[in-house]
């Protein structure tokens, strides 16, 4: 699939696909064991997110999206920023790579930018040495 070409909204829509295809397959596995637990503990299965779709430069993001975990499953939620949700970073590059070759993050559930999730959920254990770039 050609992940450049995309529209952002469909890019985010066929990303969110591949993190829960990950999450059936490999839901026992780090990072999905640790996030999945803390959903749960924390929240009852409901976390909501702001995340903000950047091409180069994070502080001119191109497009806003809500994503939430509704049950047991990352769902967006919303399209366009608003003021009730925290806002997180992520470049599109990342969901391109991931679009456009979801094989290695099927496998390998630590190679997703998880970053926004772990922080929304107080995770920060799941970043660094545990999510390889």
């Amino acid at each position: 699939m050609e992940a450049r070409s995309l529209q952002t909204e469909a890019l985010v829509e066929q990303y969110v696909h591949v993190v829960n295809d990950s999450m059936g397959r490999n839901e026992d596995q780090t990072p999905w064991k640790q996030i999945l637990a803390a959903v749960k503990s924390a929240t009852g299965d409901d976390v909501e997110a702001g995340v903000a779709i950047y091409k180069d430069d994070p502080d001119h993001p191109e497009d806003h999206f809500v994503l939430g975990w509704r049950d047991g499953r990352l769902h967006t939620l919303q399209h366009g920023k608003d003021d009730d949700h925290t806002w997180w970073n992520m470049p599109r590059k990342h969901l391109e790579d991931v679009v456009e070759n979801p094989k290695p993050y099927l496998e390998n559930p630590a190679k997703f930018d998880l970053d926004w999730m772990s922080r929304r959920l107080g995770l920060q254990a799941l970043t660094g040495d545990m999510m390889p770039n």
